[in-house]
């Protein structure tokens, strides 16, 4: 607008007015941006689609510096106005709003020119800024900073020792149906890059250094790396991971499975994590031990078969050393071969001889071992996969008592597949990561991260949702397999049927619906086998007749008993067929 249809300026001091006069000599055309008919503009529109309650998005677009009007007071005059958006073309512009104060609590920020390879997408998702995608490429782009993002929260929590909001973020990540291969390479990164930024906190230097080596083309990532590791110490970062033995779950594992615990492994060393390892009941000690000289140059500490002692690994903390004993899964024979002269009698004298002198007042020590352990006499809670006799073995592996571990810090067992301490707390079985019977449907898995002290050791129990769940399912089949009904089906499924007459497809049915349906059998009376005393059960059934096993496998399948006559054909089959 022309000088003489401006309105009059009234000046806060003499100063203002001479500055201003002497702009008027150097640009005497002007363009004067007022701001309250801005506001009185945008609060029009927003009287035109019902007001601010109304709940009708309106966005001011401030694109090119609020096309040269000033960005930050053209934001903040529609705002006045009611409007909910701001749209910037460029995402820098975005990002100035955000930094100059215009939170995500106040409006929602739209940007949707970009060049795909240099827009920094992480830093406009964690500004919580909204971002246009017209490309499949596009949608990767976005996407990949979102995983990366929600990883480097979790990790962050685990530093800040604030586990249960790791474990949110972990569990939000699996719900959003993340592959677990992706959540597991994102974390790996993100964990070297802490690690690396810790290194360089070390050496003195700062975000440039990281954003180099990582070839990081924005700052605000670096940024949040360095003030992450701030709250690692090194220590953190170098912990160890401890396997108490059943690496396999046969002697000759698959192809798939060597490969994959070859990846775990070489992702741990690349972390400059320690490995303590051993051999269990279920692996192949002399496959385990292959190559264990050159893995220990890299930190993994593999102990397969028993020589004479436990293989003894020594690593350093903030309290100086710390011990770790590693004794594979014995037998008594094998004892006696390596220790001949050893008083031998049974699985705890020689767990005792193989362990030889325990730790004494002041060492701090740690064992790894996979063994049936006993605590005050009684007997690990086992699940149904874990064959139980009655001289107390597991898995053919006779019982040792809790007592052989005292002075240790901490005792890491192996074999039984639910989680418990035997005795105390710092003795205790992990557990396995999976489910390995039908009984253990609904069984809460998890990890041990233990703490080691100066002189002690505190366990603290991380709870693990497997991907894949078992679970229990009781019903007619028509409604467990309805659409409406079937709930992560790719979990496995135990189903009770209670349909009064057994159908011939009931398998087939029921896996249309869950591919892993595991087993399958009939109720039709109502009267449910939980499996919750599924060890109590098999031990009866071994003692019952032919005619016993028969009479009640006939009830479960029909919902009656045998009458007269079909008895007495059952008794006249078996005599023909010579049972």
């Amino acid at each position: 607008m022309s000088m003489n249809a401006a309105p009059e300026i009234t000046f806060s001091s003499e100063q203002g007015k001479a500055n201003y006069a002497a702009a008027r000599r150097q640009y005497p055309a002007q363009a004067i941006v007022d701001l309250k008919t801005m506001r009185d503009n945008m609060a029009h529109l927003v009287s035109v689609v019902g007001g601010p309650a109304s709940g009708t998005a309106v966005m001011g677009v401030v694109k090119a510096d609020a096309y040269g009007h000033g960005l930050l007071p053209a934001a903040l005059a529609a705002l006045a106005g009611g409007a909910t958006w701001l749209g910037t073309a460029q995402s820098h512009e975005a990002l100035l709003l955000r930094k100059l104060g215009i939170g995500p609590d106040r409006c929602h920020i739209l940007t949707w020119v970009y060049n795909g390879t240099e827009v920094p997408f992480d830093e406009l998702i964690a500004a919580d800024i909204d971002v246009s995608v017209g490309s499949l490429p596009g949608i990767d782009a976005v996407a990949a900073p979102v995983l990366e993002a929600k990883v480097f929260d979790m990790t962050d929590a685990v530093g800040g020792r604030d586990f249960k909001r790791a474990m949110v973020i972990l569990s939000d990540l699996f719900s959003l149906r993340e592959k677990p291969i992706m959540v597991l390479a994102a974390l790996g990164k993100n964990l070297r890059q802490l690690y690396t930024a810790r290194l360089a906190l070390e050496s003195g230097k700062g975000a440039p250094a990281l954003m180099e080596m990582w070839n990081m083309k924005t700052s605000w990532q670096a940024n949040k790396l360095m003030q992450s590791a701030r709250r690692c110490p090194l220590d953190w970062c170098r912990r160890a991971v401890a396997l108490a033995g059943d690496i396999y779950d046969t002697a000759l594992p698959p192809a798939a499975a060597v490969l994959l615990l070859d990846w775990f492994l070489t992702e741990l060393a690349h972390r400059n994590i320690p490995v303590l390892a051993i051999a269990g009941n279920h692996d192949s000690a002399e496959r385990l031990d292959y190559a264990a000289g050159l893995l220990s140059n890299q930190q993994v500490y593999l102990a397969g078969q028993f020589t004479s002692a436990p293989r003894r690994v020594i690593l350093q903390d903030e309290f100086g050393e710390l011990t770790f004993d590693l004794l594979p899964f014995v037998r008594p024979a094998t004892v006696r071969h390596c220790l001949p002269d050893a008083d031998i009698r049974d699985e705890d004298s020689a767990i005792a001889a193989a362990l030889g002198p325990l730790p004494t007042a002041g060492e701090r020590r740690v064992l790894i071992a996979h063994q049936m352990v006993l605590g005050g006499g009684s007997l690990p809670t086992c699940s149904g996969s874990e064959s139980v006799a009655a001289d107390v073995n597991v898995g053919t592996v006779q019982a040792v008592d809790a007592a052989r571990f005292t002075g240790y810090l901490y005792t890491a067992l192996g074999h039984i597949h639910r989680p418990q301490q035997v005795g105390c707390p710092t003795v205790r079985y992990a557990g396995s990561p999976l489910c390995y019977s039908l009984d253990e449907c609904g069984a809460q898995k998890s990890a041990v991260l233990v703490h080691i002290g100066a002189n002690g050791a505190e366990p603290e129990l991380l709870p693990l949702r497997p991907l894949h769940a078992m679970r229990h399912l009781t019903g007619p089949l028509d409604q467990l397999t309805a659409a409406d009904t079937v709930t992560d089906a790719e979990d496995y499924i135990w189903a009770t049927l209670t349909d009064p007459v057994p159908r011939p497809d009931a398998m087939a049915v029921l896996r249309a619906a869950y591919p892993n349906a595991m087993k399958l059998d009939y109720a039709p009376g109502g009267a449910l086998d939980t499996g919750s005393d599924a060890i109590q059960q098999a031990a009866q059934l071994r003692t019952m007749s032919f005619d016993e096993l028969f009479a009640r496998f006939f009830e479960k399948m029909h919902g009656r008993t045998l009458t007269p006559e079909e008895t007495a054909a059952l008794a006249q089959l078996r005599q023909e067929a010579g049972l």
